[in-house]
C-alpha cells in the first residue's frame, strides 16, 4: 500500500529455472535456487567465492550433497529428491562449488555459519524452527512471512546452534528486516540439535556476526516489529509501517513450452523480491496444476511507471494514501479529481499505537477537490481482545476528526502478526466493536498471497473486500480479481505535479467509489412500423455491475403476463455518459431492437422493460427499468383538406389505429347528417406518412395510413351537414365485417363568400377585380354583376365569365367553385354613373338573362364614381381693344364632354352675351396639384377677346364650360368665376 521507504544494494538478478524434484523445486540461472512447493518462503541468496550470486527459497531441509558432485543440490522434504532431478541443474555451475561461500538472504536474519569444507553466510528468518548444519549438509525450516505495511522491528541476536560431534558452541548475529512466525521475537542462545542418523557429522556455528546486506540511500528504514531502524536509518516520528505492497506478474507459455514469467529488471530491491516472491507462488501453483517446467526471467526494462489518466491502464477510481503523502497539496486532490478520480482511502490508524498526524489536513483536502473520502486501519492483532482495541482505538480517531458513521472502513489485513488460527473471530470482533461504535460501513484490505485471506474475505464477503495483487504493466484489456469489491493493481503509478508514485485501484462492485445505485434511463422511440415494434432508449444502472445479460421485455398490464423477451446487445450513448458521468458504464447503456409484431396490440396496456441480469435467460440478480404504460388502443387521424374542384370532391388524410392489425381493406365514407344516410363508399389504398410514423410512434402501421381520394361530385352539396369516415375493415368486398372508423367533424356546405380585390375609375371606365363563390351555385352556370346605389336599387348589370381563382381554392378547400370564382370587368363611366355612389353584387343563377334560380354574393364596399369641377382665373387684362383671359378648369366630367366654351355674362342679367370655343392647353402644375381630377393636366385655357358694342359698356362674369355637344350644348359641366368685368375695362 506504500512507496517504496528503503533502498538496498542487491546482487544482480538474471534468469531462474525451476525445475520439479519431488515435491520441491529447483530453480537455476545464474545461481541455484532451491525452494519448496509447499513452504514458499524467504529469498536466499548465495555468493560463491567467484562473487556470482544467485537466489535460493529455503525449504523444509537443503542439504549439500556428500557425494562426488560437491556442486549439486538434493532437496529434502516430505518426498524424496532423486539426483536425475538434481542434475538437471548442473548447467546452473553450483554455487557452492568454491571452499568459501556465503548464503544471504534478501529480507531475513542473517547467520555466519561455518561447514567443515568451508565457512557459509547464510541468512534465512528467524523463527521457531531450528536450523541444523550437518557438515555439508544444511537443514532449515522457514515460514512465508511476506507483510505489506508493517513498521515492526524484530531482533534475533546470539542465536547459538550446538554441533553433536565437537560441543562447539558459535554464536551468530542476527539482523531481520521482515517479520517472522514469531511476533516480537528475541531468539537467544538457542540449539539446534543434528538428525540422529550415521551421516550426522559435527557442525560449527560462528559467533562472527555476518554483515547484513549492503544498504545504500538509507530511507527511513524499518523492521516489522518494533519501531527501530537498521544500519544508520534516521529518526521516525510516526511508527507508520514501511514496508511496501506486494505485486503479482503475469505468466505465459514460452516458445519451449515453458511457462514463463517475467519480472521487470530495474526494480528497487524491496519491489523486486516481492514481485520474486509472487513469482514463484504463482509458479507453484501452475506446476501443481500442469507439470509444467517453470521459469522465472527479469526482463531489460525499467519499472513500469505511468501516469494516472493513461486510457491504456485500468480506470483509476481510488488512490490510497498514507502519512509518506503528507506532501501532497491541495491542487494535487484536485489534480486527481480532474483526472477522474474519485476516492481516497486514507490511512487513519495502526494497531493502538498510531494515529496517522497528516490525516486531517489529508481529509479536508481531499473533501474540498470533491472526493470521497474512506479510511483505512492497519491491523496487528492476533486475539479478540486485541481486535477490539484497535476497533475502539480507530473509532475515537474518526470520531476525534469528525468523520460519519457512513464512512467506508477497511481493516487492512497483511501483516503476519495477524495470523492466527482465530483470525475470523478475531476480525468478527474488530467489526462489531466498531459497528457498536456506530461505525458500521466495513471492507477488508488484503492480497492474493495472505494466508488467511479467504478466512478474513469471510468476515465481509468479496464484494466488500478490496484485493491487492501487481501485474507488471496492468492494462485495461486484462482486468483482474473482477469477483472481488475492488482491485489494487498498482503502486507505480504518478500524478502530474506530484512527485511520489501513488497506490492505485479500480472499482468494481462500488466499494472505493460508493454507488448511488442509480437507475435512469429513457425510451427514446416506442414505433410501429411496417409491422414491427421498433423500441430505442437507453438505461445505465449502477447495479448492473457484474449482470452482463441485457432484454428488453414486452409485458401486458391488462393481462399482467409477459409477452415476449429478447436479448439485446448494449449500445455505446455518449449522450447519457455526459449527462451521467457517475452512473456505472453509462457509456454502454444505449439498446435498439425490431421486434415483429404477430399479435394484437389493441387495448392493451403494455410496459416496455430493459432488464440487466447475471442470468443468460434473464433470470437470476437482475436490474429493471420500466417505461410508462403504452396503451394500444390509439384511434388517431386527421382530415387534412376536403376540396372542391370542379365537380370533384377531393379528400386527403391519415387514420391510424392500434385496432387496424388484421384489418387490411380501407374504405372512405360520405354520411349525410341530416338523412343519416350514406351517400358514397370508396375504396382507398393507404399510402406512406414518414411525418405520422414519426408522431405516431407507438401506433401500428402510422407509417402506412395515409389516404387520398378525388370523388366525382353528382349531387348538390348546397345546404347539407357531411361527414367523412375514415374505416378499416377485414371485409374485402363491402367494408362492412370487423372494422374500426374515424369520423370527420361535419362539413357544412352553405358558405358563399367573395371580395373585390380592386376597384379603379380611370377618366372614362370603372375597373373592377374580385371572386365569388358559393355552395348553392351548383348548377348555376351564369353569372353577372351588379352595380346597385345607396338605396339598394340596380343601376346596371354586366355579364361576367368566370376565371381560375387558385388561391381562393386554397383557402376555401371545401367551398363549390372556389378554384374558378373569379372575374375581372371594365365598366365604361356613363353620364348616368357620373358621380354616383355604388356598391357591387355578383350573382350565379341558370338563367341567362339573371333573373331567376340565382344565388347572390354582396361584396363589401361602396365607391364613388368622381365628378369633380374646379377652375381659376389666373389673369384677366386688357388694352382698350382685346380682353385677355388666362386660367384653368378641371372637371371629371371632361372625359364625357370633350368639348370646351368660354361664356361672357351680362351680370345684370345673367344672360348670356356671347360664348368662344377654347382648346387644351397643358398645366402639369394643375394636373399635379389635383391628381385626382380627370384631365387636369389638360386643363388650361388662354384666349384674346375683341372689345365690341356688344359687351362694350357692360359689367360681364366669366363661366367656362365642358359639354357632349360641339355647340357647347346637350350635356355641359359649368364652372362660374365670382369675379366681375366692367367695360370700359375694370375688374370688380
Amino acid at each position: 500500500m506504500y512507496q517504496k521507504k528503503y533502498i538496498w544494494q542487491a546482487e544482480e538478478r538474471k534468469h531462474f529455472k525451476m525445475y520439479k524434484s519431488g515435491k520441491n523445486w529447483l530453480t537455476v540461472g545464474v545461481g541455484v535456487t532451491i525452494f519448496s512447493a509447499g513452504l514458499l518462503a524467504t529469498n536466499t541468496q548465495v555468493k560463491a567465492a567467484d562473487t556470482q550470486t544467485v537466489t535460493a527459497v529455503t525449504t523444509e531441509s537443503v542439504k549439500q550433497s556428500t557425494s562426488s558432485n560437491a556442486n549439486s543440490y538434493q532437496l529434502s522434504g516430505t518426498t524424496t529428491t532423486s539426483q536425475t532431478d538434481i542434475s538437471m541443474a548442473n548447467d546452473a555451475k553450483s554455487a557452492v562449488s568454491q571452499p568459501q561461500s556465503t548464503v544471504t538472504d534478501s529480507s531475513a536474519t542473517t547467520a555466519q555459519i561455518k561447514t567443515s569444507t568451508g565457512s557459509a553466510s547464510i541468512s534465512g528468518t528467524a523463527s521457531t524452527a531450528a536450523s541444523t548444519v550437518d557438515n555439508n549438509n544444511v537443514t532449515t525450516s522457514s515460514n512465508n512471512s511476506k507483510g505489506v505495511k508493517s513498521d515492526v522491528a524484530s531482533t534475533a541476536s546470539n542465536a547459538t546452534s550446538t554441533s553433536a560431534a565437537t560441543g562447539s558452541t558459535q554464536t551468530s548475529s542476527l539482523v531481520s528486516q521482515r517479520t517472522t512466525t514469531t511476533s516480537s521475537q528475541e531468539v537467544t542462545n538457542q540449539s539446534a540439535t543434528p538428525a540422529a542418523n550415521n551421516n550426522a557429522v559435527a557442525s560449527t556455528v560462528s559467533s562472527q556476526a555476518a554483515p547484513a546486506t549492503s544498504l545504500t540511500d538509507i530511507d527511513e528504514i524499518h523492521t516489522q516489529e518494533s519501531d527501530q531502524f537498521i544500519a544508520g536509518s534516521h529518526s521516525n516520528t510516526d511508527t507508520e509501517s514501511q514496508v511496501p505492497s506486494i505485486g503479482s506478474i503475469n505468466s505465459y507459455v514460452n516458445a519451449n513450452g515453458e511457462n514463463q514469467i517475467d519480472i521487470p529488471a530495474g526494480l528497487s530491491t524491496d519491489i523486486l523480491d516481492q514481485r520474486l516472491d509472487n513469482a514463484k507462488q504463482q509458479a507453484t501453483l501452475a506446476w501443481q496444476t500442469t507439470g509444467r517446467v517453470q521459469v522465472i526471467t527479469t526482463k531489460d526494462a525499467s519499472v513500469d511507471s505511468w501516469t494516472i489518466g493513461d486510457s491504456s491502464r485500468p480506470t483509476v477510481d481510488a488512490v490510497d494514501i498514507s502519512s509518506y503523502q503528507s506532501n501532497m497539496t491541495q491542487a494535487n486532490f484536485n489534480k486527481l479529481k480532474q483526472l477522474g478520480v474519485k476516492t481516497v482511502i486514507i490511512k487513519l490508524t495502526e494497531n493502538t499505537n498510531y494515529i496517522n498526524p497528516y490525516a486531517s489536513s489529508q481529509i479536508k483536502m481531499a473533501q474540498a477537490a470533491g472526493l470521497t473520502v474512506e479510511v483505512y486501519h492497519y491491523a496487528k492483532f492476533a486475539t479478540a481482545s486485541a481486535a477490539a482495541a484497535e476497533a475502539n482505538y480507530l473509532a475515537n480517531a474518526m470520531s476525534n476528526l469528525g468523520l460519519s458513521s457512513s464512512t467506508p472502513v477497511f481493516a487492512d489485513m497483511e501483516d503476519t502478526s495477524t495470523y492466527s488460527s482465530s483470525i475470523t473471530a478475531n476480525l468478527n470482533k474488530f467489526w462489531s466493536t466498531l459497528s457498536g461504535r456506530v461505525y458500521t460501513n466495513h471492507g477488508v484490505y488484503t492480497y492474493i498471497s495472505y494466508k488467511y485471506r479467504d478466512a478474513v474475505v469471510s468476515t465481509v464477503g468479496a464484494s466488500r473486500t478490496w484485493m491487492a495483487q501487481y501485474p507488471y504493466s496492468p492494462s485495461s484489456s486484462s482486468l483482474w480479481n473482477t469477483s472481488y469489491g475492488a482491485w489494487q493493481f498498482s503502486s507505480t503509478a504518478y500524478l502530474p505535479g506530484y512527485s511520489g508514485a501513488l497506490d492505485v485501484s479500480i472499482d468494481y462492485k462500488g466499494l472505493v467509489v460508493p454507488i448511488s445505485n442509480e437507475n435512469k434511463g429513457s425510451f427514446d422511440h416506442v414505433t410501429i412500423n411496417n409491422n414491427n415494434l421498433h423500441i430505442d432508449g437507453w438505461q445505465a444502472a449502477d447495479s448492473s455491475k457484474g449482470k452482463t445479460n441485457s432484454y428488453i421485455i414486452l409485458y401486458d398490464k391488462t393481462s399482467n403476463k409477459e409477452l415476449g423477451r429478447y436479448k439485446i446487445t448494449r449500445i455505446t450513448r455518449s449522450d447519457v455518459a455526459k449527462a451521467y458521468p457517475n452512473i456505472y458504464n453509462s457509456a454502454k447503456s444505449g439498446f435498439s431492437i425490431d421486434i415483429p409484431i404477430t399479435f394484437s396490440l389493441a387495448g392493451h396496456d403494455i410496459y416496455v422493460i430493459s432488464r440487466y441480469s447475471d442470468a443468460t435467460n434473464g433470470e437470476g440478480n437482475h436490474v429493471d427499468y420500466w417505461s410508462n404504460a403504452y396503451q394500444f388502443n390509439t384511434n388517431a387521424g386527421y382530415f387534412e383538406s376536403l376540396t372542391i374542384s370542379g365537380d370533384t370532391l377531393h379528400i386527403k388524410g391519415w387514420h391510424a389505429a392500434d385496432a387496424s392489425y388484421g384489418k387490411n381493406y380501407s374504405y372512405i365514407i360520405l354520411y349525410d347528417k341530416a338523412s343519416n344516410k350514406e351517400l358514397g363508399r370508396y375504396k382507398i389504398t393507404r399510402t406512406t406518412r414518414t411525418d405520422v410514423g414519426k408522431v405516431y410512434r407507438g401506433t401500428y402501421d402510422a407509417l402506412q395510413s395515409g389516404y387520398s381520394i378525388d370523388i366525382p361530385i353528382t349531387f348538390s352539396l348546397a345546404g347539407r351537414e357531411i361527414y367523412v369516415i375514415s374505416r378499416y375493415s377485414n371485409d374485402a368486398i363491402h367494408g362492412e365485417g370487423s372494422h374500426v372508423d374515424l369520423w370527420s367533424s361535419a362539413y357544412k356546405f352553405n358558405e358563399n363568400a367573395g371580395f373585390t380585390d380592386h376597384v379603379s375609375i380611370s377618366s372614362n371606365t370603372i375597373h373592377i377585380d374580385g371572386w365569388s363563390a358559393a355552395d348553392a351555385s351548383y348548377g348555376k352556370k351564369y353569372s353577372f354583376l351588379f352595380l346597385m346605389d345607396a338605396n339598394g336599387r340596380e343601376i346596371s348589370r354586366y355579364r361576367i365569365d368566370r376565371i381560375s381563382r387558385s388561391d381562393v381554392a386554397k383557402v376555401y378547400k371545401s367551398l363549390y367553385g372556389a378554384d374558378k370564382s373569379g372575374f375581372s370587368i371594365n365598366i365604361p363611366i356613363t353620364a348616368k354613373l357620373r358621380g354616383e355612389k355604388f356598391s357591387i353584387m355578383v350573382r350565379y343563377t341558370s338563367d341567362p338573362a339573371g333573373n331567376k334560380n340565382y344565388v347572390d354574393t354582396w361584396l363589401s364596399g361602396s365607391h364613388t364614381v368622381p365628378n369633380k369641377n374646379i377652375a381659376i382665373l389666373d389673369k384677366v387684362t386688357s388694352n382698350g381693344k382685346m380682353i385677355n383671359i388666362d386660367g384653368w378648369h378641371a372637371a371629371d366630367a371632361s372625359v364625357e364632354e370633350p368639348y370646351r366654351y368660354i361664356f361672357l355674362i351680362d351680370n345684370a342679367t345673367g344672360l348670356e352675351v356671347q360664348r368662344y370655343r377654347i382648346s387644351n392647353i397643358q398645366r402639369n402644375d394643375v394636373a399635379a396639384a389635383y391628381p385626382n381630377v380627370l384631365n387636369a393636366s389638360q386643363s388650361g385655357f388662354s384666349i384674346s377677346i375683341p372689345i365690341t358694342a356688344k359687351i362694350e359698356n357692360k359689367n360681364l362674369r366669366i363661366m367656362v364650360r365642358y359639354s357632349n355637344n360641339p355647340s357647347g350644348n346637350g350635356l355641359t359641366t359649368d364652372y362660374w368665376f365670382a369675379s366681375v368685368i366692367k367695360l370700359p375695362f375694370q375688374t370688380i
